[in-house]
Parts: structure tokens; sequence; C-alpha cells
């Protein structure tokens, strides 16, 4: 006899245990979920009217764009140099002058040959004149006729000697400068001898400034020659400066499978800017004032289309009052649903949150409108949706009405299995894909040409959390929760299927 009672008393701790444990168990579970269920999906973005700008940006350091040498033309003797390193000089101005060669000795001896050389031609030929008129004889002739054309000769070579020295004792063109621009380098002074093709001065224009970026493989076609760059200068905070591209390359070079190819910007404005500084540079694409822009987290593409998603103004639950937005809505003992991120709440017992909040109708029917899920006590309670729980004692319902279809939560006991419609929507309210086009876009804007108006909300998918994992918001049709004890099944996001209804538990004993 004693042995049957401890059996029994050991079973009845069995059962208490396994009751505990499912009970904790629930709770955890029923408090995961609501936790959950309060975490919002969405964040609202509005339709703004404003300048949208797609560039091409990228980083370098401010260089000269114009640089130039004089070099000397030819041999002489520096005169005088015009110019020291700092000077800020125009293009033809004189740097630097110089002496002929002294070459009087040479001149005068050369002119001296000359007078000689005339003589002995006047000789040669009053001698062919004599020798003609005294009848000599042919080879005599002759003979004076090469000697006239010796002299001639001898007279031409001094001629060009006399010239050549002239020219020397000429003093070159002076050296003028290349290029407007700053005297940099004076390798050259007075009294110096110096030889052709030497560099004598380095000049750099340092009025012409100019940024070289390197632009990738996707972005080099959509660059041309003559548009408008924004440049960014880290030491010049605050001032605006813009800049021109003046040279694409042909030629890129590849690195980790990606070719980039200079470009170079020169600058408009160069207030304050000097070589070396480092420089960020937008060079402008498209560019359009007064156009409608929405976050480019909120556009989606399916098939080729593009869509947003638009709240809804709201739903209403069946046999019973509607929530509003960001309001909240009460029912006693009567029928009652929140709809589009409402909240209700309701006397004797509670149900289920409406679009992210909390809903519940008491001794009634309620049920969640637009893809959020509802509960009942002692009556009829419906989910779908949103991370949702309701709870009852008796059977499911059918889902709320919604775009994509999905079937209610398993229940236990004497619950029944519903079908119904899940909307695609997150816990805190529902909405609408629209079509729209679009025109310019960035990596954080898209311009909006047709579809919506400014100042009209969009939806942007965030990052929810659930328990100790991390989700994104939804984006399609997901899994049903099942119902289960005191607890009506939840709809969990993602998806369209309707969670379940509680089902009819008792504890043991009792």
């Amino acid at each position: 006899m004693k042995k049957k009672r401890w059996k029994k008393i050991v079973t009845w701790l069995v059962v208490i245990c396994v009751l505990a444990a499912g009970g904790g168990a629930g709770y955890w579970y029923y408090n995961k979920d609501n936790t959950a269920a309060a975490a919002p999906s969405f964040q609202e973005a509005r339709v703004t009217q404003g300048t949208i700008t797609q560039s091409v940006t990228g980083s370098g350091s401010v260089a000269v764009s114009e640089s130039d040498d004089a070099i000397i033309a030819e041999d002489g003797t520096v005169e005088k140099v015009s110019v020291q390193e700092g000077d800020v000089v125009k293009k033809g101005q004189v740097l630097a002058t110089f002496e002929g060669e002294d070459v009087s000795l040479a001149l005068n001896k050369a002119k001296l040959t000359l007078q000689q050389q005339q003589m002995s031609l006047q000789q040669a030929q009053d001698k062919w004149k004599s020798l003609k008129i005294s009848g000599a004889s042919d080879s005599d002739l002759e003979a004076a006729e090469m000697s006239i054309k010796s002299a001639q000769l001898n007279i031409e070579q001094t001629e060009l000697e006399i010239q050549d020295n002239e020219d020397k004792a000429k003093a070159p063109d002076p050296l003028v400068a290349p290029i407007d621009g700053t005297i940099t380098e004076v390798d050259i002074k007075a009294g110096d001898s110096v030889q052709a093709r030497l560099t004598a001065f380095k000049l750099v224009n340092y009025d012409k400034l100019e940024v070289s970026i390197s632009a990738d493989e996707l972005d080099i076609t959509k660059l041309k020659v003559g548009q408008t760059a924004n440049v960014s200068i880290e030491a010049l905070s605050g001032q605006k400066i813009t800049g021109t591209v003046s040279d694409i390359s042909k030629d890129g070079t590849a690195s980790n499978g990606v070719s980039t190819f200079p470009v170079t910007v020169t600058l408009n404005d160069i207030d304050n800017v000097l070589p070396g500084m480092s420089a960020d540079v937008s060079i402008i694409i498209q560019q359009k004032e007064n156009a409608l822009i929405v976050p480019v987290d909120a556009v989606e593409t399916v098939g080729g289309k593009y869509f947003v998603r638009v709240p809804n103004s709201g739903a209403t639950g069946s046999s019973g009052g509607s929530g509003t937005n960001n309001k909240s809505n009460d029912a006693a003992n009567g029928n009652g649903a929140a709809a589009g991120g409402a909240a209700g709440g309701a006397a004797k017992a509670s149900g289920a949150g409406a679009g992210g909040a909390a809903a519940g109708a008491a001794n009634g029917n309620g049920a969640g409108a637009g893809g959020a899920a509802g509960g009942a006590a002692n009556g009829n309670g419906a989910g779908a949706g949103g991370f949702t729980r309701g709870s009852g004692n008796r059977s499911g319902a059918a889902g709320g009405n919604g775009q994509f279809p999905g079937r209610g939560g398993r229940t236990t006991g004497n619950a029944s299995r519903g079908q119904g419609m899940g909307m695609m929507n997150a816990a805190n309210g529902d909405f609408k894909m629209q079509e729209i086009t679009v025109g310019i876009t960035t990596d954080s804007q898209v311009e909006v040409t047709s579809g919506l108006t400014a100042g009209q909300t969009v939806l942007i998918p965030i990052i929810v959390s659930s328990g100790s994992s991390t989700t994104t918001a939804i984006k399609g049709i997901g899994a049903g929760g099942f119902g289960g004890g005191n607890f009506g099944g939840g709809g969990f996001v993602g998806g369209g299927f309707g969670g379940g209804g509680g089902g009819n538990f008792r504890r043991a004993g009792g």
C-alpha cells in the first residue's frame, strides 16, 4: 500500500515539474516574441525636393600644371642676369644678356688679307690684257686667266671669314622667359662662359594648379574633358574651390583585377592653395535641381521595375474600433483591433498587437487587420503577419486580410485549423508597394520622376533584433507560428502565415 502511495507521489511530482518547466518555457517564449514584436521593422522617410548630384570622386595632391626651363641657344659669355630666384616674370621677359666674342685681331687680319688679294686680282687682270694686245699664245692667255680666277676665289674666302668674325663679335640674343611663372632656380651668373643647350633658369607657373585622381573602369566612360568638379582641401576647410576636367588618360593601370585611369582636374580658384596639399575631388556627372528625392535604401527593383513601400492610411479590425498610427484604441467587453501600428487595450483579457502594438478584446471576437494578429480571451482570435501572439482558451480563427495568402498556425485541443491572407508588412504598420520611375541615382539618393509627390512617406527596412539573433526587415513571405497551451500562436516576420489560436490546455488534476 505504501509502495503504491509512494509511486503516486512520485508521479505527481514528475507532473508538477513538467508543468513548471513548460510554464516557464512558455512564459519566456511569450515574452521573447512580444519583445521582438515591439521592435519596429521599418523607419519612415519623407520624399524631399532638392538638388541631386551624381559624381565621380577621388583623392590626390595639388600639383603645378605648367613649368618650363629657359635654355641657352648658343655659346657665349654671360653679360648680365636680370632676375633672381623667386621673381615672378611674364612670358618673353628678358632673363639674361650675353657678350659678343672678342675677335678683333682675327677680324683685322682678315681685312688686311682681303686688301692684298684684291691687289693681286687687279694685277692678274692687267697682265691678261697686256698678253691679249701683244698677240701672245693661247697657252699664255689661259695661264693669265687661271691667275685671275684664283685671286677671285681667295677674295671670296676671305670675305666669308670676315663675316664669321663679325658675327662672333655680335652679342647673342638675350635669354627670355618661355612661360609666365616664378623663377625657382638660377644656374648662371655674369661672366660665365656658357654653351648651347645649357639650362639657365627653371620656371613654375603657380597660377595654374591641378589635382590628379584615379577613376576606375566603371566610371571612366562617364567622364569628359570640360566637366565641372568640386574640390575640397583639408588645409583650407570651408573654402569653396571648383575645377575643370582637363585631361583623361587612355592608359589604365590594373590592380587586383580592376583598372584605374588618371584624370586631371585644373583648379579654377587658387587663393591660398599650394602644391602638395591633399585634395578630395568630386566630378559632377549629372545634376538636377528641384528633383523629388528618396533614400536609396527605400527603393527595390523587381523585374526591372522600381518600387517603394508606401504606408496605407490604416486598416480596420472586424467588429470593433480601429486604431490610428501612434494612437491607442481601447475596447472593453467587445470587439476591437488595432490597425496600422496602433495600440489597443481591452478589459478582462489581452489580445495580440496589430502592426507591432498590443490590441485585445474581452469576451468577444477580435482580428488583427492588415497583417496584424489579434487575440481574444474566452473567444476566437486570429493572427497574421508580424511578430504577434494571441491568447485564448478555445479555438483558432482565420487570419486577417492581406495581399499574400497564408495558413493559420496549428493548435491543440479543440482548436481548428484556420486559413487567411497575410500582409507582407512590418510589425509597426501595413503598406503597399508603389511603382515609381527613377532618374539620377547616387550612393545614397534616388531621383523619382513619377509615382510619388513631395512630402509623401516611404518606409525603409531596418534591422530588428529577435532574442539573441539579428534579422533583416520583411522582404517576402515567411512561416507562421504555432499555438499551444494558453498562448495563441503568433505569425513570424517575413511571411504571410497567420498565427493559430491557443490550445485548450488544462492543468493536471484540475
